[in-house]
């Protein structure tokens, strides 16, 4: 069985995606082992606002502005618009499932009511492709790679 996990400790994050067996015979040492490690005070990350590919991420960007920039064509699309609004402009940590469909209404440009009825099963492709991370619940952050895609085309 796939576990995934993340785990974040100060400045330490770590995601992991694998066996539930590796999780407990070497990845919970490695932490235990990093988390005894002196590591000298590292400047803090710019916040999301300041600087970096995501500079303009400001909260005035839309949903719809966001699928524009992304050339939303498909619910998918429309998807991951509103999680990039969710949790880089709004910078949230997670979105619940309803949260993504509230932003997807919002920009009545591109949303379609066949997206809500397959809403489901989008979220699971997202899952399953490796751009989201299911974090139970009805729950969903970006991959990091997914986060970076995004960011970069959101400041265009």
């Amino acid at each position: 069985m796939t576990t995934k996990l993340k785990l974040k400790l100060g400045a330490l994050e770590i995601e992991f995606e694998g066996s539930e067996e590796f999780i407990t015979t070497g990845l919970m040492p490695l932490v235990e082992a990093l988390q005894k490690v002196e590591v000298p005070d590292l400047p803090s990350p710019e916040p999301a606002t300041k600087g970096g590919a995501h500079k303009h991420a400001d909260a005035t960007i839309t949903t719809s502005t966001i699928a524009q920039k992304l050339g939303a064509a498909s619910g998918r699309d429309l998807v991951l618009a509103a999680i990039a609004r969710l949790l880089i402009v709004k910078q949230g940590e997670h979105a619940s499932r309803l949260e993504i469909l509230k932003e997807m209404r919002g920009a009545k440009s591109y949303f379609k009511r066949s997206y809500n009825n397959n809403l489901t099963k989008t979220l699971g492709a997202l899952t399953t492709s490796g751009k989201f991370n299911d974090l139970g619940g009805d729950n969903y952050s970006l991959s990091a790679a997914a986060r970076q895609e995004l960011e970069q085309k959101i400041a265009k």
